[in-house]
This record gives C-alpha cells, sequence and structure tokens, in this order.
C-alpha cells in the first residue's frame, strides 16, 4: 500500500508541478524571443544623414536599419499576382554600430548581403506563398512617381525595374509569434516578409518606391533610456524628425504576451485544481491508511508510548509516501517538461525541449512534502487522542434530518442510508459529513461556473457585432494618404450588391488628445443608409458638436454620457458633448487603437479639431438576397489588395485562443467532484463495516444493503447540486461580466440552460454508478467476521 500511494503522490504531484513549471515557462517564452532577436526600443525616421550619429548615442546598445519598399510579387504572364501579397523589407547595413541579432534563423541559411538575388522570408510567407529553400520570386518594382497610387491601393501596373530573387532561408520573427489573424490578401495587414539585402536597397533605391530608412534601435538599459535618448536625438536632427518609443516587433510581442499571459493563467489555474483534486483524495486516502494503522494504539499505549510517540509513529508512513512521492514527482515533471507549454510560447521557446526548472521544482517538491505530512499530522493528533479510551465508549452525534425521516414514516433502508450520510462524531463509524457535502457543491459550483463562462466567451469570440464589427466589409487602406470618396462612392453607389455604406477616416495618433490625454478619434460621414461602429449605450453622433468615447476611454478620462470633453487636434480644439459608449473595431484601423478605446465624431465634427482629415475606407453592408460572392470579386477589382472582410481583434483572439481552458477546468472540476464522491463513499463502507453488520444481523438483505448505500449516494449528491448550480450560475455570470468590462465591450452573459439542466442527471447517474461498486462491496461484509473484529 505504500508503494502504491507513493507512485499515485508522484504522478499526481508530477503532473502539478510540470504545469506550474509550464505556466512560467510560457509566461516569460516572448519576452526571452524579443531578448534573443534584439527587438528594438525605440525607432527613428528622419535625414539618412543624421542615422550615424542618431545610431552612436551613448544609450544606443544595437541599431537595426530597414527600408519598406514598393515591389509586388508578379506571376507568370508578368502581372500582378493579387493572390500573393508580400511585405518587402530591405535591411540596410549599419556601418560602425552593433547590429541586431535579428529574427531566429529555422531552415537554410541566411542571404549574402553583397548579393542582389537572395532573400530569406519569414515563416509567414513560407507558409502562405507556399515557398521553401530554393523558391524563386519575379517582382515588379513601383516607380518613384508611383507611391501616392501604390498606397491608394488602386488598380497600377508597377513601371519599375523586374527582378527574380532566390529563398536562401526562412527566419521567425515576430510577426510570426502573434495573435493577430492577418488576411493573406490585405496589402496593409501583410506579415508575408521578404527580406532583401543592403546590395539590393542600394542598388535599387532610385528605382523604387519607398520611404527612406528608418532605424529601429536597441536602448542599453531598454524603456529606462529612452527619454534621455528621445532628447538627445531631436538635438542632433531636429524637432521634425520621428522618434518613438518601441517597435513593430515590440509592439507586436506585447500583444503576444497578453495571450501567453492567459494561456500561463490558465496553467496555473490547471496545477491548482490538480493539486487541490490531489490534496483531498489522496490526502484522504493517506489518512484512511493511518487511521487503519491505529487500530494497534491500545496495544502501544499498553506498552508504554506517549502521545508523542504515537504521533511520530503514525507519520512515518506518511514520511516514506511524501519523500518517495516527491523524487518521482520531480522525475515526472522533467519527463512532461515539453508538453507543458501551448500555443504561441511554445512557436516564442528560443531553448524548445526539456527544461529543469530549479526554482520551481525545488519550490514544489518543498509544497508536496509539507501538504502531506500536515495533512498527516491532523489525521495522527486525532488518532493519538483516543489512545486511552475505548473505541466502543466515544458517543457519536446521530443525525437530526435521519430522526426526522424515521418520524416521518421514511423506509429503514432510506434512514440508513441518510445516517449514514449525516452522522458525524469521533467514532470509528462516523464520517464528517460536511467537508464531503462542501467539496461535492464546490466542485458542482466549479462546473457551473465554468460552463457559464466558457459559452459566454464563445458566444462572444463567433459573434462579429459583439466585437464591434456592424458590417459585413471594409474597402480601403486605413494608411493611404489620399481621400477615397471621388474613387470609391459612385463605385459603390452604382453596385447592385451594396446596400449600405459610410466613410470613414482617423486620425490615430499622437497628436489628437481628449481633456489632455492621447486618443484615437475616428471620424464617419454616412452616405448611403446608416453604418457605424456598435453602440453599448446612448446612440452615435449626429452633429459636428457631439462624439462617442469607448468604454475603456470614458473610464481613463473618468467621464459619462451627457458631460462635455475637449478635443484638440493639429490646428485646433473645442468641447464636444458625449452622446454614447462606442464600441470600435480596432482591425478597421489595423490594430491601432485597443478594443473599448477610441473616439468617434461626425466627419464635420473631426473637420472643427483636424481640417486635413481624409477619408480612407469605407464600411459597407451587402444587400441579403444578392451573390455576395460576386459583388466582393467586384470590390477586389476594384481596390486590390484593399477588400477587408471580419476577423477578430487581437484582445478577441487572445480569449479565443483559450476558449477551450473553461471545459479543460469543467472537466478537471468534474473529476474531482467524482473522486470526491466516490472517495467518500468507499471511505464510508469501509469505516462502517460494523454498522452494515448489524443491519445484516437483524434482517437486511443484499438489496435492502444496496438501497442504504444508495440513499447515501443520493443525499450527498441532492444537496451540493441544489446549492452548487446557482452558487456557480452566479460565479459565472460575475466572471465574465468582469472579463467583458475589463475589455470594453458588452457583458450580456449567456447561461447554459440545457447543459446546465443535463448536469443533474448526469451527476446522479454518477452517485449511481458509484453507490452501485460501493453498495456490491458492502453486500459483501459477513456480520460474524465484522463484529467478531469489532
Amino acid at each position: 500500500m505504500t508503494i502504491a500511494l507513493a507512485v499515485l503522490v508522484a504522478l499526481a504531484a508530477g503532473v502539478v508541478i510540470a504545469a506550474a513549471a509550464g505556466a512560467r515557462r510560457t509566461d516569460t517564452a516572448m519576452s526571452r524571443f524579443l531578448d534573443t532577436t534584439d527587438a528594438g526600443d525605440a525607432g527613428f525616421f528622419g535625414d539618412e544623414e543624421h542615422l550615424d550619429q542618431v545610431e552612436a548615442l551613448p544609450q544606443v546598445d544595437s541599431a537595426t536599419r530597414f527600408a519598406f519598399m514598393g515591389l509586388a510579387i508578379l506571376d507568370a504572364n508578368g502581372h500582378i499576382d493579387r493572390a500573393k501579397v508580400a511585405n518587402p523589407i530591405a535591411f540596410v547595413h549599419v556601418p560602425h554600430q552593433r547590429a541586431a541579432h535579428g529574427p531566429i534563423l529555422v531552415d537554410g541559411h541566411r542571404p549574402d548581403r553583397q548579393r542582389e538575388d537572395e532573400v530569406s522570408i519569414n515563416e509567414f510567407a513560407a507558409r502562405n506563398l507556399h515557398l521553401g529553400i530554393g523558391s524563386h520570386l519575379t517582382f515588379g518594382a513601383f516607380g518613384r512617381d508611383q507611391t501616392d497610387d501604390w498606397l491608394a491601393g488602386g488598380v497600377v501596373e508597377p513601371r519599375g525595374p523586374r527582378v527574380t530573387v532566390r529563398v536562401t532561408g526562412v527566419v521567425r520573427s515576430s510577426d510570426d509569434v502573434t495573435t493577430t489573424a492577418v488576411p493573406p490578401d490585405v496589402l496593409y495587414m501583410s506579415r508575408n516578409n521578404v527580406l532583401f539585402t543592403d546590395a539590393f536597397f542600394q542598388r535599387y533605391r532610385d528605382e523604387v518606391a519607398n520611404f527612406g530608412v528608418a532605424s529601429s534601435v536597441g536602448l542599453r538599459r531598454g524603456t529606462a533610456d529612452y527619454p534621455a535618448w528621445e532628447r538627445a536625438a531631436h538635438t542632433v536632427a531636429g524637432p521634425d524628425a520621428q522618434v518613438g518609443p518601441g517597435s513593430d516587433e515590440r509592439t507586436s510581442g506585447k500583444e503576444t504576451e497578453r495571450s501567453t499571459h492567459l494561456q500561463a493563467v490558465g496553467l496555473w489555474l490547471f496545477a491548482g485544481l490538480a493539486a487541490l483534486a490531489s490534496l483531498l483524495v489522496l490526502g484522504q486516502a493517506i489518512g484512511f491508511q493511518m487511521a487503519l494503522d491505529a487500530r494497534d494504539t491500545s496495544t502501544l499505549v499498553a506498552l508504554g508510548f506517549t502521545r508523542a510517540q504515537l504521533i511520530v509513529t503514525a507519520l512515518l508512513r506518511p514520511g516514506v509516501i511524501a519523500l518517495g512521492g516527491g523524487a518521482g514527482a520531480l522525475v515526472v515533471a522533467m519527463a512532461l517538461s515539453p508538453l507543458t507549454q501551448i500555443g504561441l510560447a511554445r512557436v516564442a521557446e528560443v531553448h524548445p525541449g526539456f527544461d529543469v526548472n530549479v526554482a520551481v521544482l525545488g519550490v514544489g517538491l518543498v509544497a508536496l512534502i509539507t501538504l502531506i505530512m500536515l495533512r498527516a499530522a491532523l489525521t495522527a493528533w486525532r488518532v493519538s487522542s483516543a489512545r486511552g479510551g475505548s473505541r466502543h465508549n466515544i458517543v457519536a452525534r446521530p443525525s437530526r434530518a435521519a430522526e426526522r425521516l424515521a418520524s416521518a414514516g421514511g423506509s429503514a433502508t432510506a434512514v440508513a442510508g441518510v445516517r449514514a450520510a449525516f452522522e458525524t462524531g469521533r467514532r470509528r463509524g462516523a464520517v464528517p459529513a460536511a467537508p464531503a457535502l462542501a467539496g461535492v457543491a464546490i466542485a458542482i459550483a466549479a462546473v457551473t461556473a465554468a460552463m457559464t463562462f466558457g459559452t459566454s466567451l464563445q458566444r462572444f469570440t463567433t459573434t462579429p457585432g459583439l466585437q464591434g464589427w456592424s458590417w459585413d466589409v471594409a474597402v480601403g487602406n486605413p494608411h493611404t494618404q489620399t481621400d477615397i470618396r471621388d474613387q470609391a462612392g459612385p463605385l459603390l453607389e452604382q453596385d447592385p450588391g451594396v446596400a449600405e455604406f459610410a466613410g470613414i477616416t482617423g486620425e490615430i495618433g499622437g497628436e489628437l488628445k481628449a481633456d489632455g490625454a492621447h486618443v484615437a478619434v475616428m471620424g464617419i460621414a454616412a452616405a448611403k443608409g446608416s453604418v457605424a461602429p456598435s453602440m453599448l449605450e446612448g446612440r452615435a453622433p449626429t452633429t459636428a458638436g457631439e462624439v462617442a468615447l469607448g468604454t475603456t476611454t470614458l473610464r481613463d478620462l473618468h467621464r459619462h454620457i451627457g458631460e462635455d470633453v475637449t478635443l484638440e487636434g493639429d490646428s485646433a480644439g473645442g468641447r464636444f458633448r458625449i452622446v454614447g459608449r462606442a464600441l470600435i473595431s480596432p482591425v478597421v484601423v489595423n490594430g491601432q487603437i485597443r478594443l473599448g478605446q477610441g473616439a468617434l465624431l461626425t466627419l464635420d465634427g473631426l473637420h472643427r479639431i483636424s481640417p486635413d482629415a481624409l477619408v480612407t475606407q469605407y464600411l459597407i453592408r451587402l444587400r441579403p438576397g444578392r451573390d455576395q460572392g460576386a459583388t466582393l470579386a467586384r470590390m477586389s477589382a476594384a481596390f486590390p489588395g484593399a477588400v477587408l472582410k471580419n476577423i477578430r481583434p487581437a484582445e478577441v483572439e487572445n480569449v479565443w485562443r483559450v476558449r477551450a481552458l473553461p471545459t479543460q477546468l469543467a472537466a478537471v472540476l468534474a473529476l474531482l467532484a467524482a473522486a470526491t464522491l466516490a472517495h467518500t463513499l468507499v471511505t464510508s463502507v469501509r469505516a462502517r463495516r460494523r454498522d452494515l453488520a448489524v443491519l445484516k444481523t437483524i434482517g437486511f438483505v443484499h438489496r435492502e444493503v444496496l438501497s442504504t448505500v444508495a440513499w447515501q449516494a443520493f443525499v450527498l449528491t441532492a444537496i451540493p447540486i441544489a446549492v452548487g448550480l446557482p452558487l456557480g450560475i452566479a460565479g459565472g455570470r460575475w466572471a465574465w461580466t468582469t472579463l467583458a468590462d475589463r475589455m470594453g465591450v458588452a457583458a450580456r452573459p449567456v447561461v447554459p440552460v440545457l447543459a446546465v439542466l443535463a448536469s443533474v442527471p448526469a451527476v446522479l447517474v454518477v452517485a449511481s454508478v458509484v453507490a452501485a461498486l460501493a453498495g456490491r462491496s458492502a453486500g459483501r461484509v459477513r456480520p460474524a467476521l465484522a463484529l467478531r473484529a469489532e
């Protein structure tokens, strides 16, 4: 028995420690990835003549120069391949400066920076463009005079040179470790990175549309060095130079860290629940074994053992179990370590495989031994307290419920079963009812809460309207510097598949402020029908003096609907009346805001504070009953690379990736409830051998013994169901409402009524099966042997 319990402890504790170590490893995976790749802490974009000076400032540790280029993949006929969108980036040589390590090489070799015809690609491009080592790509270049047309996303053929390059390596960058859904055919959201050499850029820079050279710098002390570096950079390059904290890699990495943190929280929850389940079940098993060992207590007392000696004797077996199980748990935890990183953390891990986290393993081992010995010490204290008395003269506290049932004329089996479930006291046959009932009730409540939370989560992540996407498609590029009303308006007005549409514009940046705080402001211009972001409260603005704010923006500004707020633009400011709480989808502005943030104005209202704001996109509702596929095809032809269908925002993607967690937790908790119930019944039956023998002596037949155990199981199940279900529903609704409020979206919790109702007979069936198994054991009790042993 000692070996069996030690093996069970090793398996259970090994899983718990492995989950805890995996949670820690998961939570730090992305930050370690960013450190390994030297992701930039700040960025500079200005005159190239200042690059050397800016990168040589004392705060700079490393620098990476890059340039985005106007290149499009060509098909076999020499035309733009609209199905293949790439993000061409040239890495420019940095003289006299330590270059950042850059993306991690996963296949092949890096291109020779002296060669024009070699490129590397990231894993996104390898998957989406079906490329590998040795693949060739032909690009057509947009000329420098085509920059505006290229950015506008119009139908324009490249007039620059045509070049063919060969893939020599596949790399992994932060773009490959992302929670943001990336449509493969939307140009401004592309993460299909094709990385060109310095030689290519120097050869073609004057012939290809580009924005010039930017620099991403790593600072010696990270963000702590940014203020000093920013001041020095402006001193060198002038006040008009674009200097900003962070980088695309850091921004993408931080979003990924939110997802991996949620996954780490899930692993911590799993570890905690598994530890609780193991402590309850294995603790009771060890305690019961100690109680059996204590049958010799009177003999030891007669031999002169003191209470301290009795306690030490009782703790010997648990000590051996704890030490043996602890050693085995360490082996199990290390063996499971490659499996405990989940989701994006597995992709971001720079040292995959087995992991020996000495701190977590050490703490886990100490906690395991401590908890087992504390649980054993309680039992040892209890069994040693009766060393001088008879086992048969300790009076149990009778069950009032059983007495009332007997007075009401309940059957003998029902009275005996209820008495077995509720009878408390210190007699060896008495099993405390409160811990068993509480344990099953807590487990049922937790299962119900997990189901309620999971159902609400599932509804939210699969309903675009709840995420702020209240239209069918958006066309246009939010980054263009061209107003598309003259081009797009007539096309959409004449399209028979378009039911409603509205133009939007956004000044997403640091120049717009609300009460002095930076805020992203979107202007909307009604064109046909009524299309606008979702309103959670109040209404959308209809006049130039009204504004609707996102939930978190309202909270940050300490404002409410009906109050005024001051908005400041690049040339003017004004007071606006808050008329609603809006939910603006971050997807439509390429993730430049977070869910729950932002401000919504009419276009006229935005022009009050930013007269040059342009309409860059249209939000469109398609006409029901029409061939929507044909409509989308026409839009794709008119706006190549700029037709965006709904995708989940990064915040929604984060919770979507852990959508299975509530179900998994519910399964663990269901096992906990079943294990607690089973152990309570089996322990009770074994401890009440004398009572069962007496019942059989006075005439109970096998069927009546089974019925007694079934009544006991019913009572131990029905009461926890009655208490646990309403508590679980309330807890699940509260948990989802809290999360939704933090995200700035509408809560709208959903109670899975059918699943909750179905759980009642499911629990009763489990209880019946357990009761049948325990009853069979009870039915085999031989009265003469049991009473003689007593």
